[in-house]
């Protein structure tokens, strides 16, 4: 039968194969072989129709574990990938930055002696 999984639909579904099993039992104390027989056929079909969905909403529900696990990974390599580019680029900006920066600090070194020596020759004019 239903296990404590069922939902209230599975409550319903007991409580008809329950009703269907106690008619078989009254039709088969009334002499009622063949109505006894397919009350316990429609029982049973039920209890077959109430099981099914409950695996395959199990199944369902493992399945889209697996997808949102394997989501998950695809979107962790695809941070790691976005951040190892991330980290080339500021590499690169900072090799140009370096390569631009060279030049930039020698005229910036010249600009700040001759600043240098001119305050040294103004202090000596007066």
């Amino acid at each position: 039968g239903g296990g404590a999984g069922d939902g209230g639909d599975g409550a319903a579904v007991a409580a008809r194969v329950a009703e269907l099993k106690s008619q078989a039992l009254q039709l088969k104390k009334a002499g009622d072989a063949a109505g006894a027989v397919a009350a316990l056929r429609e029982a049973k079909q039920l209890e077959l129709e109430a099981a099914r969905p409950a695996a395959m909403v199990a199944a369902e529900e493992t399945q889209a574990t697996a997808m949102a696990k394997v989501a998950a990974a695809a979107a962790a390599v695809m941070e790691t990938v976005a951040e190892v580019e991330r980290q080339r680029t500021q590499a690169s900006e900072a090799e140009a930055a370096e390569a631009e920066g060279g030049g930039a600090e020698e005229g910036g070194a010249t600009a700040s002696t001759a600043a240098q020596s001119s305050a040294a020759a103004n202090a000596s004019a007066v």
